[in-house]
């Protein structure tokens, strides 16, 4: 993982998990200089909620003390549009079966339509990755009128792009697809969940890896939703 996309994937915790875009102007915040892992997380969230203590609202844009900057954002038009975010301040989240993957960022490897649009109705941002990725990313964003899904360029490393696009992913959920090298070290620093769609004949899971058993889309999501409430 490059420098950066380190920086965005923390950040991304340091902000409750909004959409975190690599953005190229001058930050309206910057973070003190430290180390550049999850322990530095809580002292930074400190700093920000000193920030916004008086208006209780998260500047546009944050930056780290090397010059990188990120833009802010509920969702990932917002986030591109660097002009403000439209939450107030360490809102919490929703504990309700419906809500456990609202907002959250997903990264799909080779997953069944029918499962990637229940996930999308849910409220996940949706990375696609594989065959049909393009088209079905771009009948999701057309039918909501909104960026809800983007699909991995075949020309870029996977890990590094998405920390630029959103700052990382809450959680994978993968069928028989091959996956970046660095994509646990961004899960770490996420500290996100990896799921795998596995059939009867495979009975182990990687280590560190949800089996979630191959089948009905609508009980594989309920599978995946029971995770988060567990959590």
């Amino acid at each position: 993982m490059t420098k950066q996309a380190v920086e965005a994937c923390l950040l991304r915790g340091v902000c409750g998990g909004l959409v975190v875009h690599q953005w190229d102007g001058k930050a309206e915040m910057v973070l003190s200089d430290r180390p550049l892992n999850r322990s530095s997380v809580p002292l930074w969230h400190e700093e920000m909620a000193s920030r916004c203590s008086q208006s209780l609202l998260y500047p546009a844009t944050v930056g780290f003390s090397d010059g990188s900057a990120f833009s802010l954002g509920t969702n990932y038009d917002e986030a591109c549009s660097a002009l403000g975010v439209s939450s107030i301040f360490d809102l919490p989240p929703s504990d309700a079966m419906e809500d456990v993957v609202r907002d959250k960022v997903a990264i799909l490897f080779g997953c069944p339509a029918t499962l990637v649009r229940l996930l999308h109705e849910m409220g996940a941002f949706l990375v696609l990755v594989g065959e049909g990725s393009q088209e079905l990313s771009f009948s999701l964003n057309e039918e909501a009128c909104i960026t809800v899904s983007l699909a991995h360029p075949d020309d870029g490393a996977l890990v590094d792009w998405l920390a630029s696009q959103t700052g990382g992913a809450d959680f994978v959920v993968r069928h028989g697809s091959p996956v970046d090298a660095d994509l646990p070290s961004m899960m770490e620093l996420c500290g996100g969940i990896t799921f795998s769609l596995m059939g009867e004949e495979d009975h182990t899971a990687p280590s560190g890896v949800v089996r979630i058993p191959l089948g009905d889309p609508k009980r594989m999501m309920r599978d995946i939703c029971g995770v988060f409430r567990r959590i």
